[in-house]
């Protein structure tokens, strides 16, 4: 079911539409759109992010002001719904320890499999300092696109 919902935010100077996220489902509303409330960010190779989740590390595929999307060895690691109480994010000059809830255990190719959390703060300052980071990674990829585009015209 396509609609044509959109919602405009302004981020610290840049203007983001959104669009509803026709592929974002949870356990109450399958199937049902979702208008995702901030951008995600893709992370990279070169991006000096971490998490850790129960001890283990992964790899992380994008983040947004609440939440991340991280690649999974196996499907079965994680459930929707699940709460996962230890949640290590760490960034080139800190780290921040969060809960997550799970959103989702999707498919992404044959053997590799994506978790994707709601990120719950544990106080105002650390939701802060993560939403500083997000914002950095946006500026930055849209600096590296207006770049990108100078140098073709």
């Amino acid at each position: 079911m396509a609609t044509n919902d959109k919602s405009k935010i302004d981020l610290d100077g840049f203007e983001v539409e959104m669009e509803p996220d026709e592929s974002a489902t949870d356990s109450v509303n399958i199937g049902k759109p979702h208008l995702r409330g901030s951008f995600r960010t893709p992370v990279g190779h070169g991006d000096r992010i971490g998490l850790r989740m129960q001890s283990e590390s992964f790899k992380i595929l994008d983040i947004s002001e609440t939440g991340l999307q991280a690649l999974l060895q196996r499907a079965d690691q994680f459930q929707a719904g699940q709460t996962i109480d230890t949640v290590e994010i760490s960034f080139s000059d800190t780290s921040l320890k969060v809960k997550g809830k799970v959103v989702h255990v999707s498919q992404i190719d044959l053997d590799q499999f994506a978790i994707g959390l709601e990120l719950e703060f544990p106080n105002p300052t650390i939701c802060e300092e993560f939403k500083k980071h997000h914002a950095e990674r946006l500026r930055s990829l849209i600096n590296r696109q207006t770049e990108s585009k100078g140098h073709k015209e």
